[in-house]
């Protein structure tokens, strides 16, 4: 049990990690995009690698909250099972 809690800290902090460089380079490739030494097609390519950026992050941040959800639901169980073992000792 311990086992699975470390490992769900573990992925949370780099699930927070992740998403914090994501905001990060948008932060720059909007800076980017506003700066006159940028051309258009520099613009262009910029915008499309943001938008893929964003829906991959979107996706990465949909599939965590399932798989936390599932996560604390399987420690749940696990900790009931844990409870009801040691009331039957």
């Amino acid at each position: 049990m311990i086992v699975v809690v470390g490992c769900y800290q573990s992925l949370s902090v780099d699930v927070d990690k992740a998403k914090k460089l994501v905001s990060e380079c948008v932060e720059l490739a909007d800076k980017l995009q506003t700066s006159p030494v940028c051309s258009e097609v520099a613009r262009i390519s910029l915008h499309k690698q943001l938008k893929e950026l964003r829906t991959s992050s979107a996706e990465v941040d949909e599939d965590w909250c399932r798989k936390r959800a599932k996560l604390q639901t399987e420690l749940a169980h696990r900790e009931n099972y844990y409870a009801c073992y040691q009331v039957h000792q």
